[in-house]
């Protein structure tokens, strides 16, 4: 007896593609993750500029637009909002996002000056509720300026053919012994880097192709990091040369130090700074390596210690002053000063 098959191969096939057609069809309709029985919930967000954000140099007028970002990790969503202001000075925004998928929430907020460049930021973890009204509040602080160092490697023996890379060292604690490393990239004859880094006054130097391995590393600078701005660092193995416009921020930084020596001691002296909340002054001083560190502290304008057993570094010892506010906030380094061993 002839026995005609239930599905014939073409049959099977067509069947098949159906089937997986609607399957993607489905798949493709789930915009987000489902939870059955349960409502998004509405994030209330107040965002509030700092009175005193960082060092304060950055002034609130510079502003012109929020970006906000939220996250969830968990569920893969994204949501961006940007807020222009109509008035520069604004210090206080609300806003809300309704329908946000229940669980955590990074939420991440940027002010943005005219050329778009973050000059504020702030940011914190957000737990939704399914149904309920959710509310947050962010203070923004001083945003991240730049530390860009662009190195003349020409010289450097090797350059080009084995050695085609370099790192920038950041002292991000002057208090520690330690640094945070950063990729210098072959330009041309140059080796190029750039560091984000929150506003104060940094010791930095270069190496190459890295500190533990080099044939080259460079003196030890210092740089004063503002929010927003660019700070650039032009290095050649001989010479350096800086350019960057110094702005003080508040608290306000010591002016005028000198140094007096008397045999195996030496006075420091400044410019009391007249800043209401004035708590201290910082003294920074040289190690045997040539890199400024934290030393000591006073709360008077001058500062007496015997250099008999200092660690001098090529026949100097260096000495900077900032100024700490009763917010912990530290003004940029004053000018240095050196005395010579001999």
């Amino acid at each position: 007896m002839d026995r005609t098959p239930l599905f014939s191969p073409k049959a099977g096939l067509l069947f098949l593609l159906i089937f997986l057609s609607v399957i993607s069809g489905q798949i493709g309709c789930l915009k987000k993750p489902s939870l059955p029985g349960l409502e998004g919930g509405q994030l209330e967000l107040s965002i509030y500029v700092a009175d005193k954000p960082a060092t304060a140099r950055v002034i609130i007028s510079e502003l012109r637009s929020f970006l906000i970002c939220l996250k969830n990790q968990k569920a893969q969503i994204s949501k961006e909002k940007i807020i222009d202001l109509d008035n520069p000075s604004t210090e206080y925004v609300e806003t809300s996002f309704p329908d946000l998928y229940p669980g955590s929430w990074e939420v991440d907020v940027y002010g943005l000056n005219q050329a778009a460049k973050t000059i504020f930021r702030g940011g914190s973890e957000v737990e939704i509720i399914a149904g309920a009204v959710n509310r947050t509040t962010i203070t923004l602080i001083a945003g991240p300026g730049i530390l860009e160092v662009i190195l003349d490697a020409s010289q450097i023996p090797g350059f080009g053919e084995t050695i085609n890379s370099g790192r920038l060292y950041v002292y991000l604690d002057p208090t520690r012994n330690t640094s945070t490393s950063f990729p210098l990239s072959l330009d041309g004859i140059y080796l190029k880097g750039r560091a984000e880094l929150d506003e104060g006054t940094y010791s930095f130097r270069v190496a190459v192709p890295n500190i533990s391995n080099r044939i080259y590393v460079s003196s030890f600078y210092t740089a004063d990091i503002l929010a927003g701005e660019v700070y650039l660092q032009n290095i050649t193995p001989d010479n350096a040369l800086e350019i960057i416009t110094i702005i003080d921020p508040a608290p306000t930084t010591p002016s005028g130090l000198t140094l007096h020596r008397e045999g195996t001691s030496i006075t420091l002296s400044w410019k009391e700074v007249d800043d209401d909340d004035l708590v201290e002054y910082f003294i920074y001083r040289t190690n045997n390596e040539g890199r400024f560190v934290w030393h000591a502290r006073t709360t008077d304008s001058t500062y007496t210690e015997s250099i008999e057993d200092a660690p001098f570094f090529q026949g100097q010892l260096g000495y900077a002053v900032s100024s700490v506010d009763r917010g912990t906030n530290e003004s940029l380094w004053s000018e240095r000063v050196y005395v010579a061993k001999n």
